[in-house]
């Protein structure tokens, strides 16, 4: 590595080679040949005795490949070290088993892989791992004894090395028993514990997994591999206690204030099964300390049911992390008869959204800790009333042993059958009010849940989960008899409440999801399947759209308690009609679906949407007005749907670049809503901007990763800026997500074609044809394909076919699509060269 450039000024490798002199000096070269320290005092001094500690005789050997099959360690008889085998390798390093012959200790000992020493970069990485581990100095985390070189070129560092298991391997053992659950949960909050030191000092973990937990013979606790470290830059997060902040020195290592030093955007490390979902997009600069409070709550939710968040194969876990919703996951833990305290704190760390976790793993400590008290306190208390309860059995045994000596037989019998009803009586009257409270409790806490749910964003099925867990958790008290009347009438009035807005919730996720599947296709085909879908639904929740009158419909949205959201639907629909229109469909006229918007203004008489409507459906809205509107919205407080109509009404307006400023404010402060977002690729779609759409996909595909329509819509934007390997995976994927969907096996027999592959093109339009046969399209790629092969004959019938179909189609006439044309010259080709 050369000092400096040409230039004079230091480049990528002067950086490291002034880094690595920095932090390693002249290092301790294990396989070298000086003397140890104290081979060196023998030297001055005479003999000196060494001193060792006996070994645990029943101790296990950890390693799993001794040293002579290495070759590419060779220990020297006068090192410092000695080295014996490898325990573990990883992706960056090799941990290897040694001895410090100076202090006479074993030590594990991680060094660099071979093939990663010509990749400046790993060095730096794995050199930050041993500065990060060194400088945080906890009991939870493996004290780094020391960093060095060895033959000045291989970094290594030395470590405690600590003797135990995992905690993977100790979950592996099946269902734990009481006294080991408690044991997990103890082993649990010193994991915590150590994970809110790191936050204090500025360090995210970014790889918490049971794997990373090592548990000694003692019960010491370690969280291990810190080598996805990162550090974070800047101020101390908001996210940790200003207390804690105010002590935390912060951690420096090689890249610290270095150009370039951060992580790339876009880059995705971690384990996918207990990866928040920001950190699975790779949305590098939103991670924070709330990353590690999910996987935290992903350990927790693993000892509680014996399964991380997501399970599956490989392929499929990133994009299962990706959409971040564990939903299987959490109804197995509201299916367990767990402590509700626990059931809250997995719920709280695995939400979808950051800022909805728990601000660090400080506040999960204290969460878990103030459970295992609780526990405490109420075994104490359990234990000290079995003792009461022992003392007065004894003591009125006594009682009926002096009674029986002073009284004859038959008093005896009334006194106590007396005592009896009385104590009885008594009993009931406690068990009663006992009941009571906790009942008021529990409404009370499944309350609170409610108002969350009520709060969470479309599609964040976490606190609905929790709040129907509590409402069961309510139910199952309600069971004895024995219960005020006054509070079972306010459980039952609770319980019907909950139970309606959980229906009402289903309703609109239900209603949600048939618009995201039909409206990521823009075809006839899809709009129709919508607007079926949508009507059908409406009908299932007792609105119905053919039967009941229009005053009918606006008065039951009124009476609903999701009114603006189904109004917001019912605007889609009537959307959805003029759509279809421009494909020469639909069953309503522009008069009639004027009428249905009438509707709106009552059903929905919410001012700023009433005033965009009456703008809208003018046709071409005035701009000035539009604006004017624009300048007096509160952006913060408007729905998502209400932002996208807005940016929507400066296209129709032809001012698209007013909206796509509307659009990207709202991106901005709704970053999870999918309809939103894609509104936003489709605007740059609809104005030709493709290049600048796919980014704006693949964010909808972070948040929806399975929504065929989408990647349909990559694929095409792909196609036009003439990536085309591209476009056919974004096809094949779509296939994968909705493999029914026959356009969208004409889409990629059309990159097919254009990417010079007729063969599978021919496939791929033969399965458009076998899926619908009615679709002219489809026989047009057909015979396209052929004709590319020099296959006229066979082509010409496609060909015909393709036509034929095409006449009988009003949209398609008008529009004459490209592939239209083609297909009439290759015909007219042909019949020259049949005429010849």
């Amino acid at each position: 590595m050369s000092s400096a450039n040409d230039s004079g000024t230091m480049g990528a490798d002067d950086t490291l080679d002034m880094g690595l002199a920095a932090a390693f000096g002249r290092g301790s070269r294990f396989d070298d040949s000086e003397n140890g320290v104290v081979a060196t005092l023998q030297a001055q001094i005479g003999e000196c005795h060494s001193v060792v500690l006996r070994d645990d005789p029943e101790e296990p050997s950890s390693i799993v490949r001794p040293i002579p099959s290495l070759c590419e360690i060779t220990p020297s008889t006068q090192s410092r070290y000695q080295v014996y085998g490898e325990i573990a390798r990883g992706g960056v390093g090799i941990i290897l088993k040694g001895r410090d012959v100076d202090l006479g200790r074993d030590v594990a000992m991680k060094v660099l892989r071979p093939d990663l020493l010509e990749k400046p970069g790993m060095t730096k990485r794995f050199v930050e791992e041993a500065q990060i581990a060194g400088q945080l100095q906890h009991p939870g985390i493996v004290p780094v004894y020391e960093l060095g070189l060895e033959n000045q070129r291989r970094p290594f560092f030395t470590m405690k090395l600590v003797r135990g298991q995992t905690l993977h391997l100790m979950l592996q053992k099946g269902p734990p028993s009481f006294d080991d659950r408690q044991r997990l949960f103890r082993i649990f909050a010193k994991v915590c514990e150590t994970v809110a030191y790191a936050h204090a000092k500025g360090v995210i973990h970014r790889d918490l997994k049971p794997a990373n937990i090592l548990v000694g013979q003692f019960g010491e606790v370690h969280v291990v591999d810190w080598g996805l470290a990162k550090v974070l830059t800047g101020k101390p997060s908001s996210s940790v206690a200003a207390s804690d902040s105010m002590h935390a020195q912060p951690i420096a290592t090689i890249r610290s204030g270095a150009s370039g030093a951060e992580s790339l955007a876009g880059s995705i490390m971690g384990t996918p099964a207990y990866m928040a979902p920001e950190q699975a997009r790779g949305d590098v600069d939103q991670l924070d300390e709330r990353a590690d409070v999910f996987s935290l709550g992903a350990i927790l939710l693993e000892i509680l049911t014996g399964q991380p968040p997501y399970v599956g194969d490989s392929g499929r876990l990133l994009a299962q992390a990706a959409e971040g919703k564990p939903s299987a996951a959490l109804e197995k833990l509201h299916a367990t008869d767990i402590d509700p305290d626990l059931v809250v704190i997995v719920s709280k760390c695995l939400r979808h959204s950051p800022q909805e976790r728990p601000a660090s793993a400080g506040v999960v400590a204290d969460m878990i800790n103030s459970h295992l008290e609780s526990l405490e306190r109420r075994a104490h208390e359990a234990s000290l009333a079995a003792a009461q309860a022992q003392a007065v059995a004894s003591g009125e045994r006594r009682a009926r042993r002096l009674t029986l000596a002073l009284a004859s037989t038959l008093l005896i019998a009334i006194i106590l059958g007396a005592g009896g009803w009385l104590w009885i009586g008594a009993q009931d009257d406690a068990r009663r009010q006992e009941v009571t409270q906790q009942v008021a409790a529990a409404i009370e806490s499944a309350s609170m849940k409610l108002g969350l749910a009520r709060a969470a964003p479309l599609g964040d099925s976490a606190p609905w989960v929790e709040a129907v867990a509590a409402g069961e958790h309510l139910t199952r008290l309600l069971e004895p008899t024995t219960l005020d009347p006054d509070t079972r009438r306010r459980a039952d009035a609770f319980l019907r409440e909950l139970a309606q807005a959980d229906a009402d919730r289903r309703v609109v996720e239900k209603l949600e999801e048939v618009v995201i599947v039909g409206a990521t296709h823009n075809d006839r085909e899809s709009w129709e399947w919508m607007e079926r879908s949508l009507r059908k639904t409406f009908s299932a929740y007792g609105i119905n759209l053919e039967h009941h009158s229009k005053e009918e419909i606006a008065e039951r949205i009124q009476q609903s308690r999701i009114a603006a959201r189904l109004a917001d639907v019912l605007e889609l629909w009537i959307a959805t009609n003029f759509r279809l229109r421009e494909f020469g469909g639909g069953k309503y006229k522009v008069p009639e679906l004027l009428q249905w918007v009438e509707l709106l203004y009552v059903a929905d008489p919410d001012p700023f949407r009433t005033d965009l409507r009456k703008l809208i459906y003018t046709g071409m809205p005035p701009l000035e007005k539009l604006q004017q509107l624009t300048a007096t919205a509160k952006f913060e407080q408007l729905e998502p749907r209400t932002l996208s109509w807005l940016g929507t009404a400066f296209f129709m307006a032809r001012s698209p670049e007013e909206g796509l400023q509307v659009f990207e404010r709202a991106a901005r402060l709704h970053p999870q809503d999918f309809m939103l977002q894609f509104d936003y690729a489709f605007m740059f779609i609809g104005v030709g901007k493709h290049r600048e759409a796919i980014p704006q996909l693949y964010r909808c595909i972070g948040i929806r990763p399975g929504v065929g329509g989408l990647w349909r819509s990559v694929g095409i934007a792909q196609r036009e800026v003439g990536d085309l390997p591209a476009s056919i995976k974004a096809f094949e994927e779509s296939i994968r997500h909705q493999s029914d969907y026959a356009p969208t096996h004409v889409d990629l027999a059309a990159t097919l074609i254009k990417a010079k592959k007729q063969d599978e093109a021919v496939t791929a339009a033969n399965e458009a044809i076998r899926l619908k046969p009615e679709l002219a399209e489809a026989h047009a790629m057909l015979g396209i394909a052929l004709f590319e092969q020099d296959k006229r004959p066979e082509a010409e019938a496609p060909l015909r076919q393709a036509v034929k179909l095409s006449e009988n189609d009003r949209v398609i006439q008008r529009m004459k699509p490209d592939w239209l044309k083609r297909c009439s010259e290759l015909l007219k080709e042909y019949g020259n060269s049949a005429g010849d």
